[in-house]
């Protein structure tokens, strides 16, 4: 699988160094350019996704994948700090993320 660089603040805005820049296979690179995908990368390594659709999913460093709670204001939300609380049902193993 080849892995692409992702710019966190956007290019020609933010720096090609290696503090702007995420490693992602083409397929999460193209959903984050062009499909509205975003995603918030803490300083532990946990990814926290949000989806067009104003779902939430996180994936530890270890690669568990938990899906959080629906945020329907996600979209548009301009950089305001989201709070989740994980939500009890387990993930749909027939509808996996796009991730």
């Amino acid at each position: 699988r080849q892995t692409e660089l992702n710019h966190r603040v956007p290019y020609p805005i933010g720096p090609t160094s290696d503090a702007n820049l995420d490693p992602m296979c083409r397929r999460d690179h193209v959903l984050v350019t062009h499909g509205e995908f975003s995603y918030e990368r803490a300083p532990d390594g946990t990814i926290t996704w949000h989806t067009p659709t104003g779902h939430t999913y996180q994936r530890d460093p270890n690669g568990t994948l938990t899906k959080l709670s629906r945020d329907l204001h996600h979209p548009g939300s301009n950089g305001k700090t989201r709070y989740h609380t994980p939500d009890p049902r387990p993930i749909d193993p027939d509808e996996p993320p796009p991730f």
